[in-house]
């Protein structure tokens, strides 16, 4: 009985065994926005009251108008020549689940 195998069970994983994918995503997603939630609550207790003197958001930002109208008008093209352009459809594509047979 030199070749002989040993025969072990091995349960076969069911569905019951592993939770379901939305469920474990639904858990990650949670559990990742908690964690970016707890960082920003840290670093405003860190940062509250450090300093007392400082430059104010009116000294150091400025109302970007160049580069929204770049911005904007950058996008003027598109949204016109999208709009002339009538949407052609071929005719054998019209719904891809209809049938042409009779």
């Amino acid at each position: 009985m030199i070749n002989a195998i040993a025969r072990t069970s091995h349960a076969e994983p069911t569905e019951e065994a592993f939770p379901s994918r939305g469920r474990v995503g639904m858990v990650c997603l949670i559990a990742t926005e908690a964690a970016l939630f707890a960082i920003f609550v840290v670093a405003y207790l860190f940062y509250i009251g450090k300093s007392f003197i400082g430059p104010y958001p009116a000294q150091v930002l400025e109302v970007p108008i160049l580069p929204t109208i770049c911005l904007l008008a950058q996008g003027t093209p598109s949204c016109c020549r999208d709009c002339r352009r009538p949407i052609r459809v071929h005719p054998c594509r019209q719904h891809p689940r209809r049938s042409r047979r009779p």
